[in-house]
Parts: C-alpha cells; sequence; structure tokens
C-alpha cells in the first residue's frame, strides 16, 4: 500500500516531507491540548460507538489517550516493514539510537 502513495510522489523525499509535516502538524495539535486538558477533563467518561463490537463503548478519555498513542506504533511498525521490504534504510527507531536525545 505504502507503493501506492510513493509512486504519487515524483520523489521519495517529497513523500517524506509531506509525511513529516503532516506529523508535526498533529503533534503540534497534541501537545497543545495535552497542556490546556486537566487532570478533571481526563477523568471523564468518553462515550462512542464501536463497529467491531456493535455496541456503546465508555471509557476514561486519559484510557482513549493512552490507546491513541499505543495505536500509534502499531502503525508506525507498518511503515518501517514496508520501507525494510524496499531497501529503504529508515534508521534507528530505537530511543538510545536516536540522534536527537544525548544520553
Amino acid at each position: 500500500m505504502i507503493k501506492y502513495y510513493i509512486k504519487r510522489f515524483s520523489t521519495f523525499s517529497s513523500f517524506c516531507f509531506i509525511l513529516r509535516t503532516a506529523r508535526s502538524e498533529f503533534d503540534e495539535k497534541l501537545v497543545k491540548e495535552s497542556q490546556e486538558s486537566s487532570q478533571a477533563w481526563l477523568d471523564k467518561v468518553f462515550e462512542f460507538w464501536s463497529e467491531r463490537l456493535n455496541r456503546n463503548r465508555r471509557v476514561l478519555r486519559a484510557f482513549y489517550y493512552m490507546q491513541m498513542f499505543n495505536h500509534q506504533t502499531h502503525h508506525r511498525s507498518q511503515i518501517t516493514s514496508e520501507l525494510h521490504k524496499m531497501g529503504i534504510d529508515y534508521g534507528s527507531n530505537d530511543l538510545p539510537y536516536n540522534p536527537y536525545y544525548e544520553f
């Protein structure tokens, strides 16, 4: 599937630029929201319809936030798997080896 999206861009780097930009914009929204959210807001129940379970679900907003971050890990592993299959070196995704942080 990722090959389909890459083919829509003139270069792989332009594809990566679009992904990086979208990711940065979404991260900024999450940071802003987390800074403005109180513990009381996170402790409120969030209700939504689950197509998979065919019923309403009620979970704390904090739980839903944790699930959102956890699910991102799943999608990132899908992307790195596809890049690896294509022979693209995506670098290290291990925190101790991340070039942005000094330990």
